[in-house]
């Protein structure tokens, strides 16, 4: 899980700079999608992806099983803030720990390993062999089919990666 801070406001153009700018940090083979909620936010969308070749997919109003790993992200994240708390209070260094705390919790989903610890399977993988790494078990790529399925692409670009939230 990456927690990206968003000092200069929520509009398209900052909001497209922070996460470009902490994206590019991310090893290439690691980046395929950002699933987004219908916010305008992201209506620089297709800037985004050129930049960091990281397709971008709109989930359906009122859907938020679309984007599941970012609702079981923000139930977790809430152990640290309450629901109505403002998150633009906390800086990159508060959230940088919020995250290490939850990258490093045991999931089931992972078969009881960290996020840290798929993570850094996976970078080692892609650093040596330069391709995209699938770390899912075949279970979990069909559900994974059947999600992407339902999603919306907005726009479709060459380059693998992996979803920013795992």
């Amino acid at each position: 899980m990456r927690l990206v801070a968003l000092p200069a406001g929520i509009k398209a153009g900052p909001v497209r700079a922070a996460l470009v700018a902490d994206l590019l940090a991310v090893e290439p083979g690691l980046r395929r999608t950002l699933t987004w909620d219908r916010g305008r936010e992201m209506a620089d969308h297709a800037a985004f992806t050129e930049l960091t070749g990281c397709s971008v997919f709109f989930c359906d109003p009122k859907s938020p099983w679309q984007r599941g790993a970012n609702e079981n992200a923000n139930r977790l994240l809430r152990q640290y803030l309450d629901k109505n708390g403002d998150i633009s209070v906390h800086d990159q260094a508060a959230l940088d720990r919020f995250a290490a705390k939850l990258n490093g919790r045991p999931r089931r989903v992972l078969d009881w390993r960290t996020p840290a610890e798929v993570y850094a399977g996976l970078w080692l993988r892609a650093r040596n062999s330069g391709h995209p790494p699938d770390d899912r078990s075949p279970v979990r790529r069909k559900q994974d089919a059947r999600q992407s399925r339902q999603m919306i692409p907005v726009l479709l670009c060459s380059g693998g990666s992996t979803e920013l939230s795992r």
